[in-house]
């Protein structure tokens, strides 16, 4: 389980560093990367989306 939790920790700080430089992590577009990178990524701001869904219903900013 802790090796998962560590790649899960190293997609979540690509996501990262790519959202905040506004780049991909490999030359090209969007389908020039990896897929499990993607994946990870789509699956990352899902979760972000749905927690920040969450929050504004309750009325907590």
């Amino acid at each position: 389980m802790m090796g998962n939790r560590s790649f899960s920790n190293e997609y979540l700080k690509l996501f990262v560093m790519c959202k905040e430089f506004h780049c991909l992590p490999y030359e090209g577009g969007y389908l020039d990367q990896p897929a499990i990178y993607i994946e990870a990524f789509e699956i990352i701001q899902q979760t972000i989306n749905q927690y920040q869904a969450n929050r504004n219903r309750k009325g907590v900013r």
